[in-house]
């Protein structure tokens, strides 16, 4: 009796010690059904961030900013939440210019209307998702509220994307004397 409560024991510290290889073993045969990411793909799971290296039944290799390589257990990725920052269809560009109290009702409706005009004319910018309005009046300024989508979605083309844009957008308000 003492010998099968002996092997009792082992067995369940066995099992214990099994359970997390169990749970990653499923959680990678999840991910390479599910694809949620695949090798090249930019995610972010929980706090980690970067391109996906490699992927095993029991874990995920990603390469972070510094090049560094970060092994998670696929258990903790099928138990976390997934941003496939490659499956976008596009950016946001999402701004407010505070302006001068000094600007009149006829400048701001004039800059809202160009600033509409040259996002329009901008062959990245979604047409249909253009949203530029006076969105606040306070005491030391009043806001214009910019919000658009580019259809570039690579990281590096939408900071220059978005660097053209907020250009195009200080032009205006230098052709119309607005003041931040």
């Amino acid at each position: 009796s003492g010998l099968f409560a002996g092997l009792g024991i082992a067995s369940a510290a066995v099992a214990l010690a099994a359970q997390d290889v169990v749970k990653s073993l499923l959680g990678g045969f999840t991910i390479l059904t599910d694809k949620p990411f695949e090798i090249g793909d930019y995610i972010e799971v929980g706090v980690y961030s970067g391109t996906v290296a490699d992927i095993t039944f029991r874990s995920t290799r990603i390469r972070a900013i510094n090049n560094s390589i970060i092994t998670i257990p696929n258990s903790l990725i099928t138990s976390e939440y997934i941003i496939n920052w490659n499956k976008l269809e596009s950016r946001i560009i999402d701004t407010k210019l505070r302006i001068s109290l000094e600007a009149t009702t006829e400048q701001i409706n004039r800059c809202i209307s160009k600033i509409t005009t040259v996002l329009k004319a901008n062959e990245e910018v979604k047409d249909d998702t253009i949203e530029v309005h006076l969105s606040e009046i306070s005491a030391d300024c009043n806001t214009i509220s910019i919000r658009t989508y580019v259809k570039v979605t690579d990281f590096s083309a939408y900071l220059k994307s978005k660097d053209r844009i907020y250009c195009d957008i200080l032009d205006v308000l230098e052709r119309e004397n607005i003041d931040l």
